[in-house]
């Protein structure tokens, strides 16, 4: 895996915040991001096709994640959907080719690599999806890029 330090802008999104056990993350982001589409399309918008997952915390038991698109054009809220912006700022930048079951994983390698570097967190981890897998059928070629804000 190599890691970047980035400086990277801000982009709008709409996104849902919730919970649910780490091993519901699949099927909570497969609700999420259908809601989400049924929002978007609803109010005519263009998404990037650019999809976000932030992690707010990560326990053995609980995960509270927001997951989101980036949209073109003026989003309302609705529902569960708020408008969020992606994080701006320092960054490092890791990316992940693979299946997502292969995440973890990467986060443990990508963690690693912070402390041993030592770098400190000045904000919440995050992934950029960057390719989708309803267009991407071959698990082996999704792409994610895993980010955290540092501190200067």
């Amino acid at each position: 895996m190599e890691f970047k330090i980035l400086n990277v802008e801000p982009m709008q999104g709409l996104s849902i915040t919730d919970n649910c056990t780490p091993m519901g993350l699949p099927d909570k982001y497969d609700e999420l991001y259908a809601e989400l589409r049924e929002i978007i399309k609803k109010q005519g918008l263009d998404g990037n096709g650019q999809a976000f997952g932030i992690y707010y915390s990560f326990t053995n038991d609980n995960v509270k994640v927001e997951a989101g698109y980036v949209i073109d054009g003026t989003p309302k809220e609705e529902g569960r959907a708020k408008i969020t912006q992606t994080y701006s700022g320092r960054t490092i930048c890791a990316r992940h080719v693979g299946s997502y079951s292969g995440l973890g994983e990467a986060w443990g390698e990508f963690n690693k690599w912070i402390k041993e570097n030592n770098y400190k967190a000045a904000g919440n981890c995050y992934e950029m999806y960057v390719n989708d897998p309803g267009n991407e059928k071959d698990d082996s070629k999704l792409i994610t890029d895993l980010y955290l804000p540092i501190e200067d």
